[in-house]
This record gives C-alpha cells, sequence and structure tokens, in this order.
C-alpha cells in the first residue's frame, strides 16, 4: 500500500447546499465501502463555505483482503488534509462522517482541530458510545474541547440533535447504522484472523517504537509528523498478534495517545494476544489505567487492552 488514505478522492468543485446533503455524500462513501466489502462508513471534509474538500470510505479491506486497519474515514481524512497545501484552516473545516468516531479517529480529529458531524452512534466503539454526549469515555481535559467541536445530527422520533438544529428521519438514519452492523463481524473476523506477515528483524536504536518476538525487533518506526505517529506506522506493516510492542515513551492522555490507543484496538479487532509495554511513562500509570478504564467497551471487554512498563511484573 502506497498511501495512508487510500479510501480518500479529493473534491472536485461541489458545494454542499446544506450538512444534510453532505450527510448525504458521506452515505455515498458508507455504500462504497459496502461495495469493497469492508467497514461501512463514508465521510466527507468541507471547507468554511461547505465546499467538499474530500470524501472518503472505509478501506480498511479490499480485494478481500486486509488493506490497512487503522484506515478509518475520518482517520484518512486527517492524513489527506495534513498532506496538502493551501487548504483553509482546521478549525473552520467540517468533517461528516456516517458514523460515531471510534477512539482512533476521534484522537485523530481532536488533534487536527476539525469541527465534526455525525450521523448514526456506536455503542461499542465510539468516542459517545454511551450516548448522552458526555465524552466520558476520554480523558476530562478533552472533554469539553469535544463537546464544543463533536456535533451529532436528530433523528426524528428517536433521539435529539447535539450541537447543531438538524435532524434526519429515522429510515436515513437507520440505513447507516444497518450497513455498519451488517459488515462488523465479517470484517472483524478477517483484520483479527489475518495471517502474519514476516517482519524483518532490526536494531532497535534510535527508533520510537519496535514490534518485538522472542526478543528480536522484527519492526521498527518512528514517527512521520502530524498523527503518523511510529505507532500508527507499525500498525499498518501487518498484524501485532502475539507480538509485543515497545515505545519508547509510553500512552499519555493527549489526542494523540488516544488515537494510539484506538489504533490498537483497530489493529487487533479481537482479543489482543500481545503485550503493549514503555520504557518511560508517559504519564503517570494510574491515571493511564483509569483512562483504560474509561474506554469504549470494545477497548475494554474484546479487545482487553493492557499496558505496562517494560520489565514490570505480570498478573
Amino acid at each position: 500500500m502506497n498511501s495512508v488514505y487510500p479510501g480518500v478522492r479529493p473534491g472536485q468543485g461541489e458545494q454542499a447546499e446544506s450538512l444534510l446533503q453532505a450527510a448525504e455524500w458521506a452515505q455515498r462513501g458508507a455504500e462504497r465501502a459496502s461495495e469493497r466489502g469492508t467497514f461501512c462508513v463514508g465521510g466527507v471534509l468541507l471547507g468554511p463555505a461547505g465546499e467538499l474538500l474530500a470524501e472518503s470510505s472505509n478501506h480498511v479491506l479490499c480485494d478481500g483482503a486486509v488493506c490497512d486497519p487503522t484506515a478509518h474515514g475520518e482517520r484518512q481524512l486527517v492524513d489527506w488534509y495534513f498532506d496538502q497545501s493551501g487548504l483553509p484552516p482546521a478549525q473552520s473545516c467540517t468533517i461528516v462522517s456516517t458514523l460515531d468516531p471510534c477512539m482512533m479517529c476521534a484522537g485523530a480529529l481532536l488533534y487536527g482541530g476539525f469541527r465534526v458531524l455525525t450521523l448514526a452512534l456506536d455503542p461499542d466503539a465510539g468516542v459517545n458510545a454511551r450516548g448522552d454526549f458526555s465524552f466520558d469515555t476520554l480523558p476530562p481535559e478533552l472533554r469539553p474541547d469535544a463537546a464544543a467541536r463533536f456535533a451529532y445530527l436528530g433523528v426524528e422520533g428517536v433521539r435529539p440533535s447535539f450541537g447543531c438544529d438538524l435532524s434526519v428521519s429515522a429510515d436515513f438514519e437507520g440505513r447507516s447504522y444497518a450497513l455498519f452492523r451488517d459488515s462488523l463481524n465479517r470484517v472483524q473476523s478477517l483484520v483479527h484472523g489475518r495471517p502474519r506477515v514476516e517482519l524483518r528483524s532490526q536494531n532497535w536504536s534510535h527508533e520510537e517504537a519496535a514490534l518485538v518476538q522472542d526478543g528480536r525487533s522484527v519492526a521498527v518506526a518512528n514517527g512521520r509528523g502530524h498523527t503518523r505517529t511510529a505507532l500508527m506506522e507499525l500498525a499498518r506493516l501487518g498484524p501485532f498478534q502475539d507480538l509485543t510492542l515497545i515505545q519508547k515513551k509510553g500512552p499519555d492522555l493527549s489526542p494523540l495517545s488516544i488515537m494510539e490507543l484506538g489504533a490498537y484496538g483497530s489493529c487487533m479487532e479481537g482479543p489482543a494476544r500481545g503485550s503493549w509495554l514503555y520504557q518511560t511513562p508517559g504519564c503517570p500509570a494510574d491515571q493511564l489505567a483509569r483512562q483504560l478504564e474509561r474506554m469504549p467497551r470494545f477497548y475494554r471487554e474484546v479487545v482487553g487492552i493492557r499496558i505496562q512498563a517494560a520489565g514490570a511484573g505480570t498478573d
């Protein structure tokens, strides 16, 4: 794979008459993803005047195989944005998505500073998993920013809007969520069961993160700027499976670390069989433990993310 945003299409001068039309465009991306057989999620990136800067569709699978487990619609749009020049400031742009951003995408969006408009909720992995707009899946210091910038379309007869005055029919919202649910178990099984890629043994010296097998580094990475952190680069190489992930500096409570916690879950899409270790803590261990406890159900109960200092005892 040559691109970190294979599912992104630059805009061709289209102008959204309303955010509701932008939601229909995002739905178009979800339908493309459905045709590809991957997670059925789509999104669009709008400029301050409603101009279509880019549209995206989930690209976790392509040609029936795992393409990139981090290639969710919103994350791709964020990386595409940062690779361009001459675009409006991120704070004046809006990303419209058919599904509540997962923790990986939420971290990337918070880091970038975009406004976000969501159609359907995701009670298992979404940043608004509880559906009460408290954003208590995030560290307390990030919640006000999420509440100020993440908006949700209302659904007639089902729930009120949040952060906007727009609503859609239950049929429209239900179509988005039904497409996603229909794809969920099948795609998760393919990601979790994919064969391990043969990685080359390497010396780990100046890199920020490494994947280790039997005491040897088989892949190493440095960050490449913006949301392309070392962990994200490793997540795209192949399945972590039972490999040990070691970071020189562990997660903290920043948007980028929230993105990485989510990406670890996306890379697994099932129970974690390996370990996540760090050499230097990014934040106090009790604060990190509390964040892991507040993550949505998928990350806590399905993946079971556990992170500890290298050399620490295990249960």
